[in-house]
C-alpha cells in the first residue's frame, strides 16, 4: 500500500507509528492493491512533524547573535558578568546549532518515549528559559538591543511555547 504523510527512513517498529508519522487521523483514498492513506486536511500536526521547528528556530537565533556580538561587547562589556571572545562564542553556538538538529533527527527516528525525545524536550524548555535570562533582561538593563534579544522574542517564543504546549499534548 502506498502511503502519503510524513514517513521517516526509520526501520518499521522504532518508535509509534503516530509518531512516526506524523498523522493524527487517516483517510484512505481508492482501493485494493493502488489506494493510498492520507491526512485529512483538517488534521493537525503532530509533535513529530512540528519538532522540526525547534532547530530552524535555533539555527535564526544562533546566526543573530554572533552578527552583534562584538558591537555589544565593545559598549556593554565591562558591565556584563562573563567574557567570551567572539571566536569562542561563536565556537559554542556552532555546537550547539549541530546538538539541536542532531537530537531532533534521533527523536524523529527513535520516536516519543525515547530518551531522544526527552531530552529533545528538555532542550526546548532550556532554550524557552534562555528567552528570558539573559536576552529579555539583557534589553532591558542596558536600555536597547542586546544580541538575540529579536530572535528570542519573535521566534524562539512563540515556536518553543509551541511546541512545548504540543508536546503536552496541549493545543494554544
Amino acid at each position: 500500500m502506498r502511503q502519503f504523510g510524513f514517513a521517516t527512513p526509520c526501520a518499521p517498529g522504532s518508535g509509534d507509528l503516530q509518531w512516526r508519522r506524523g498523522l493524527i487521523g487517516e483517510a484512505h483514498f481508492g482501493g485494493g492493491e493502488g489506494s493510498f492513506v492520507r491526512p485529512p486536511a483538517s488534521t493537525a500536526l503532530s509533535f513529530c512533524t512540528l519538532q522540526w521547528l525547534f532547530p530552524v528556530a535555533i539555527t535564526i537565533h544562533n546566526l543573530e547573535e554572533p552578527i552583534w556580538l562584538p558591537g555589544f561587547l565593545v559598549a556593554h562589556g565591562k558591565a556584563l558578568p562573563w567574557t567570551d571572545a567572539p571566536g569562542e562564542f561563536r565556537f559554542d553556538l556552532v555546537v550547539l546549532t549541530a546538538a539541536a538538529w542532531v537530537v531532533t533527527y534521533l527523536s524523529w527516528c527513535t520516536g516519543s518515549q525515547s530518551i531522544w525525545a526527552y531530552l529533545l524536550y528538555g532542550y526546548i524548555v532550556a532554550m524557552l528559559v534562555n528567552v528570558f535570562v539573559p536576552h529579555v533582561p539583557a534589553a532591558i538593563v542596558f536600555r536597547g538591543y542586546a544580541p538575540g534579544v529579536v530572535t528570542a522574542v519573535v521566534v524562539n517564543f512563540p515556536v518553543l511555547a509551541l511546541l512545548s504546549l504540543t508536546r503536552q499534548g496541549l493545543r494554544p
